[in-house]
């Protein structure tokens, strides 16, 4: 199925079972030949202009999937204030970060 909605990236550190909220980030995508998308770039959304309800979820979807310590990165698509889950794992944002940031990160 194919979805049409803003694809949002929430990063979390979990401690503990406890989430801590690092970025939000939107995909932002380029119409290409023959009706399809390639990402394009990635803009950071402050806190405040998120809906608080994909950010709950990214942290329901940390605890469903057991993650008490470490990295947590979700993507979600919002569809008036529901989101929907595209994938989820106990790792660090890859495509949009620095190399040099994220060698830092995991030494």
């Amino acid at each position: 199925e194919y979805i049409e909605a803003p694809e949002i990236a929430i990063n979390s550190v979990q401690y503990n079972g406890t989430p801590y909220l690092c970025e939000i980030v939107q995909f932002n995508k380029l119409l290409i030949d023959k009706g399809k998308k390639i990402y394009d770039y990635a803009t950071l959304i402050p806190f405040e202009k998120c809906e608080p309800e994909l950010i709950n979820y990214s942290f329901k979807v940390a605890a469903a999937l057991g993650i008490k310590y470490g990295p947590m990165h979700a993507e979600v698509f919002s569809i008036s204030k529901n989101p929907i889950l595209i994938e989820a794992a106990a790792r660090i944002m890859g495509a949009n970060t620095p190399i040099g940031l994220m060698k830092e990160c995991l030494t």
